[in-house]
């Protein structure tokens, strides 16, 4: 998972002519499809009496919910705006979502 997550960091956030906001918005996104693929993977852990996850488990999720979770840059920003209070979160949100 934590290659996943530095690989989705750094694909996502490198890119030319960004912003700070632009910035803060690509990882506010990858926090949520984060913590999407955790709750997922969680749930199928109890689903299956606590038994070890495998590999194509892992897997089919993390795959399952990149491609859910792909939108353009428009859809994301206006899913945010709709879904919170602001587009650019207060750190609260982002440390309740990455949250452990």
């Amino acid at each position: 998972m934590l290659k996943f997550l530095a690989n989705e960091i750094f694909s996502d956030l490198v890119t030319p002519d960004s912003h700070l906001e632009d910035l803060l918005i690509r990882i506010q996104w990858i926090a949520l499809e984060y913590s999407a693929i955790r709750q997922s993977l969680f749930l199928q852990w109890l689903q299956n009496n606590r038994s070890t996850l495998t590999y194509e488990m892992v897997r089919r999720t993390l795959v399952i919910i990149t491609r859910m979770t792909g939108y353009e840059e428009e859809d994301i920003r206006k899913y945010l705006t709709n879904g919170f209070e602001a587009l650019i979160w207060d750190w609260g949100y982002f440390a309740l979502i990455l949250g452990h």
